[in-house]
């Protein structure tokens, strides 16, 4: 092979260099993350550690402590319910004052719509959600929970949601591209629990996340939120959902094209 044929060539993907320009000028938005859009947290009120963990698989890792421990979803790889009750009983036993359980794609157990359409993964034995022996557990599907802390002193809206866009055949999957998202979530919420990410965290790709769920997340501004799903892109991020960030994912969803980076480099 000669040296020219082995060259190596760089592809760029359309509107690269528009996203690149974008990313480079929301570098330079101020520190100051807590804009006017994102309510800061009272000074008097009591810390609360919280615990995230998803997509355990059956899996028994050892925990640090905290006051609640969350679990985003997928406990399970097949979702029987001998698997479920084992992870169930193994967060019941966890030393934390609340623990908050949402449902994945794999804990089929938990979607009744799922096992009419295939009712070869229902249990041999006829046992189902309801037979299940929750115990401190809280289980949450596409609804809110108020917890409070420490004697009364701090008390936090909680939300949770299992659902994923469509991707193979298995529980709580939503049609790619529909819009189940728009003014769903309450906007007292203070914690967001969902299963699927937003579009846009961590580098998920727009196939991966989902758009609608990343404007629903902007219009309620949780102080929190935890998703799994994505095993690649576990870690945190912080966003604030100002003008500028609003503009940037607008660049990145394929919204808006040059006509917004001047308005963006104004944001910052």
């Amino acid at each position: 092979m000669t040296a020219k044929l082995a060259a190596l060539h760089h592809v760029q993907l359309p509107r690269y260099r528009l996203r690149k320009t974008a990313k480079w000028l929301l570098s330079f938005r101020s520190n100051d993350l807590w804009g006017a859009d994102t309510p800061k947290a009272s000074q008097d009120l009591s810390p609360v550690t919280v615990v995230c963990i998803s997509d355990t698989h059956n899996l028994q890792p050892p925990l640090p402590p905290g006051d609640l421990l969350v679990h985003a979803g997928d406990l399970t790889e097949w979702g029987t319910f001998d698997e479920i009750q084992a992870q169930l009983s193994w967060l019941s036993s966890q030393p934390h004052e609340h623990k908050i359980v949402i449902a994945g794609n794999h804990d089929l157990l938990f979607d009744e719509a799922f096992l009419a359409k295939h009712p070869e993964h229902r249990d041999p034995e006829g046992r189902q959600r309801d037979d299940l022996d929750f115990g401190s557990v809280t289980y949450l599907r596409d609804e809110s929970e108020t917890l409070s802390f420490a004697n009364g002193k701090r008390v936090l809206n909680m939300y949770g949601s299992p659902w994923t866009p469509r991707c193979g055949t298995s529980a709580f999957q939503y049609p790619q591209g529909n819009d189940v998202w728009s003014n769903r979530v309450p906007s007292s919420t203070g914690i967001l629990i969902m299963h699927g990410p937003p579009a846009g965290f961590n580098n998920i790709r727009p196939s991966a996340g989902c758009a609608f769920l990343r404007r629903e997340v902007a219009r309620v501004k949780p102080r929190l939120m935890i998703f799994g799903h994505i095993h690649v892109a576990r870690g945190e991020q912080t966003v604030v959902f100002d003008a500028a960030q609003l503009l940037y994912d607008d660049i990145v969803d394929d919204a808006r094209g040059w006509d917004a980076v001047p308005l963006l480099a104004f944001a910052v």
